[in-house]
C-alpha cells in the first residue's frame, strides 16, 4: 500500500513527489502527488507553471524556431550531441541528492537553467492563451483583478456570455435563497437548473447557471466540509465534472459546486441565438458590478410563478391596449398560461414561451441576447440588467420559439447537449 510510505516520515512532510525516470534516473513528472499543500503555496505555483510555459512556448513558436529550438518539447535537443548536453545540464539542473530511506528519495530543484543550450526559458511575453491562463488561476484562488479588467476590456466584456453589443449581458438567476437551499437530489437540483435555462433563453437573458453547495447531501453532505472534498459519485455525478468555488474569506458551508452538463465548451459559448451563461465566480462579480454601476437588479413577483390562472388574468387586465394593439408577446402570456393553468391555485405549470412573456412585460421586454443573425438587442434602462427569480418555474415541457431556433442551429461544432437533452458526458 503506497499510502503506508506516503504518510509516514520522511514522505508524510513533503508537499510535491514525482517517479523517478526508468530511463535517465532523474525526475519523470507521469505521475506526480500532492498533499498538504495551500491552495496559494508553491506546489500550485509549480503545477501552474507547467501549462504556463507551455502555451507561452507554443505562442512563442517563431522564436525558438529562430534558434533552431522545438516549440513542444521541454527537452530542445535536436541530435545525439545536444541531447547528451542536456542530460549533463539536466544533472546540474536538477542536482539529485540521494538520502535514503527504501525509495531512494530525491530533492530536485536546485540548479539554473541551461541558457547555454536552452536560450531564454521564456521565448517572449505572454500572448492570448498564456494570458488567459493566468486569469483563470487567478480567478480560482479568488485573487482575479475584476475591477481592473472591466475598465481594460470595457468594450469587448470579461464573462463568458459577454458580446460586443453587451459587454455586461441582461442576465437571468435564482436569489441567494434558491441557489443555497437543501436539493433533495441531483435530479431536482438539475432540473431547476434547466428551468431556468430554457427560461432565460427564451427572454433573451444569460443564464447564472446555479451551483449547489459541496455539503448539499447526495455529495457528500458533511464529509465536503473540509478538505479534501469527498464527492459522492453517481451516473450524474462525476469528479471529473466538478469545479469546486469558494468565496474569499468564506468558509466550507459557501463552499459551492459547478457541476453537470453546463460546463461543457458549447454551453458557455454565446451567439446570436443562445445568450450563454455564467459561471459562479463570473456571477459573483457580475452582482458587485451591477450594483456598483446602478445597472438595476430586480426580483420577479412569486405569485406570478406560483399561480400561473391568476398572473394571467393580471398581465391580461393591464396588457389589454397592449394586446389589442398587436402586441403578441403580452397575448402569449395571457393565453399560454390560461392554457397551461388548468385551475384555481396551486403551483403554476407555465409554457416556457408564456412565463417569458410574461416575465418580459414586466421587465422591460427582450433581453440583450435575444437578437437575429443580424440586428442585436439594445440594452435599455428600464430593463434590470439582473433579474432574479425567488422560485424555481414549473415548465411544461413544450419547448418555445427561441429554443426551437437553437435545437436547428445546433446541428454541429461545440453544442450544449444538456440544454437540448441529450447525453453530455
Amino acid at each position: 500500500d503506497i499510502y503506508t510510505h506516503l504518510k509516514s516520515p520522511p514522505l508524510r512532510d513533503r508537499q510535491l513527489m514525482a517517479l523517478r525516470d526508468p530511463y535517465n534516473g532523474l525526475l519523470n513528472c507521469a505521475i506526480i502527488y500532492i498533499q498538504n499543500a495551500r491552495p496559494d503555496g508553491p506546489a500550485v505555483q509549480l503545477m501552474a507553471e507547467v501549462p504556463d510555459r507551455i502555451e507561452r512556448w507554443a505562442e512563442g513558436a517563431a522564436a525558438l524556431k529562430a534558434r533552431d529550438r522545438l516549440p513542444h518539447c521541454w527537452d530542445q535537443w535536436n541530435n545525439q550531441s545536444q541531447k547528451e548536453e542536456w542530460n549533463s545540464a539536466h544533472v546540474r539542473f536538477f542536482h539529485p541528492n540521494q538520502t535514503g530511506g527504501g525509495f531512494g528519495i530525491q530533492h530536485f530543484m536546485t540548479g539554473t537553467w541551461p541558457e547555454g543550450l536552452g536560450g531564454h526559458i521564456y521565448p517572449g511575453p505572454r500572448a492570448g492563451n498564456a494570458s488567459g491562463w493566468i486569469e483563470l488561476i487567478k480567478m480560482a484562488m479568488g485573487h482575479f483583478p475584476w475591477h481592473l479588467m472591466h475598465r481594460l476590456r470595457h468594450d469587448g466584456g470579461l464573462y463568458l456570455a459577454s458580446t460586443q453589443h453587451a459587454p455586461v449581458p441582461d442576465v437571468l438567476a435564482y436569489t441567494p435563497g434558491v441557489e443555497g437551499r437543501e436539493w433533495a437530489s441531483y435530479a431536482e437540483w438539475n432540473e431547476a437548473a434547466l428551468a431556468l435555462a430554457r427560461l432565460a433563453l427564451e427572454m433573451g437573458r444569460a443564464a447564472a447557471f446555479p451551483a449547489p453547495r459541496c455539503n448539499v447531501s447526495w455529495l457528500g453532505g458533511g464529509r465536503n466540509n473540509r478538505l479534501p472534498l469527498d464527492i459522492t459519485e453517481s451516473d450524474d455525478v462525476k469528479q471529473t465534472w466538478i469545479m469546486p468555488y469558494g468565496r474569499p474569506g468564506e468558509g466550507f458551508g459557501s463552499l459551492r459546486c459547478m457541476l453537470g452538463g453546463y460546463l461543457a465548451k458549447g454551453c458557455m459559448h454565446p451567439n446570436w441565438f443562445y445568450p450563454s451563461g455564467l459561471l459562479a465566480p463570473e456571477y459573483d462579480d457580475l452582482v458587485a458590478h451591477v450594483q456598483h454601476n446602478n445597472l438595476g437588479v430586480a426580483v420577479a413577483d412569486a405569485s406570478l410563478l406560483a399561480n400561473a390562472p391568476a398572473a394571467a388574468a393580471a398581465a391580461a387586465a393591464s396588457l389589454t391596449s397592449a394586446t389589442a394593439g398587436g402586441d403578441g408577446a403580452a397575448a402569449a402570456a395571457a393565453a399560454g398560461a390560461a392554457a397551461a393553468g388548468g385551475g384555481g391555485g396551486g403551483a403554476a405549470v407555465w409554457d416556457v414561451e408564456s412565463l417569458a412573456a410574461a416575465l418580459m412585460a414586466a421587465h422591460g421586454g427582450l433581453g440583450s441576447g435575444g437578437g437575429t443573425q443580424d440586428v442585436g438587442v439594445k440594452q435599455e434602462h428600464t430593463r434590470p440588467r439582473l433579474l432574479l427569480l425567488p422560485a424555481v418555474p414549473v415548465l411544461s415541457g413544450k419547448s418555445g420559439p427561441r429554443m426551437k431556433v437553437f435545437e436547428d442551429n445546433s446541428k454541429s461544432g461545440d453544442v450544449c447537449n444538456w440544454l437540448l437533452g441529450k447525453p453530455f458526458m
